[in-house]
């Protein structure tokens, strides 16, 4: 939850936020294990219709759905760390074919087709070729924004543009020191040997962040929903393919579930890249004229 300002947002919980997509993922979990027959709840321990629901079905229910509402939700993980891409000279799409948005919403509009297409064993490898095509879009972003670089002269040598990014937003957000000269005034850091300015507090700084945070926040929760309803499309087209077993079912939207989450996994990589960027190790090891050397063996 976001406490800002001294205003205590009940509804901005984390809990609060996600359960109701967390409850939209038990309804479609419920509603593909319709389609998939029962011999798959059983294989879930889920509730089969017809018979009593006992409570540990509807708590393993409760948590399928948990599951379905992340692995839903991994897209909106690599669309934010990737944001720089989407605006050039403040203008939107800057990229019309890598843009998130537009590939979400075309994946919609393809989810719609395949429910109402009657050819079980084309749709499932359709759905899994148009999720593919999504995963791509994704890893396009990711390795643009760790390998492309621009010089800029903040900096003694180019960057990736992930890095400048989140070094302007540090920067912009940061609490800067108050100066009791008027304007702002150029100093060196010696120790990021690069020029900063020392800039006094602007008091509406806290509020401007606020409010886009609470707006990307509150959005998000309707970009995970439309997400939910999206991947339920693919996930239909593997559970109602002819002649398959319940085990095959789970091994299918596995399959599924495997190439809508792999972008996510570059994140992880992200994060490492703008670790090793801000120790700057290259760059002090090459000023020290030494090179590094490997550990010791132990004894």
């Amino acid at each position: 939850m976001t406490k800002e300002l001294g205003t205590n947002r009940w509804w901005e919980y984390y809990l609060v936020r996600y359960l109701m997509p967390s409850i939209a993922g038990v309804v479609i979990v419920s509603w593909l294990c319709s389609y998939a027959g029962s011999k798959l709840s059983e294989l879930l321990f889920l509730p089969v219709a017809g018979k009593p629901i006992e409570t540990p079905s509807l708590v393993m229910l409760f948590i399928y759905g948990n599951l379905f509402c992340y692995v839903a939700s991994y897209p909106v993980l690599v669309f934010h760390v990737t944001r720089v891409r989407d605006f050039s000279d403040g203008k939107w799409p800057a990229k019309p074919f890598s843009d998130g948005y537009i590939a979400t919403f075309a994946l919609l509009g393809v989810a719609i087709f395949l429910f109402h297409w009657d050819s079980p064993e084309s749709r499932y490898w359709l759905a899994l070729l148009v999720t593919f095509i999504f995963a791509a879009v994704q890893f396009r972003r990711l390795l643009v924004m760790t390998v492309d670089s621009t010089d800029q002269k903040s900096f003694t040598t180019a960057v990736s543009r992930a890095f400048w990014y989140s070094y302007a937003l540090a920067r912009r957000r940061g609490d800067y020191k108050v100066s009791e000269i008027q304007g702002p005034v150029s100093t060196i850091d010696p120790d990021e040997d690069e020029r900063v300015t020392t800039r006094r507090q602007i008091e509406w700084r806290p509020e401007f962040v606020a409010t886009f945070r609470r707006l990307r926040e509150h959005g998000n929760w309707a970009f995970i929903c439309v997400l939910e309803l999206t991947l339920a499309g693919p996930a239909y087209c593997t559970v109602t393919t002819a002649g398959q077993s319940s085990a095959q079912q789970v091994g299918a939207i596995g399959l599924l579930f495997a190439i809508w989450a792999s972008p996510a996994v570059l994140v992880h990589l992200l994060g490492q890249h703008l670790e090793r960027r801000f120790s700057r190790f290259d760059e002090r090891v090459a000023l020290a004229g030494v090179q590094p050397r490997p550990p010791a063996p132990p004894r």
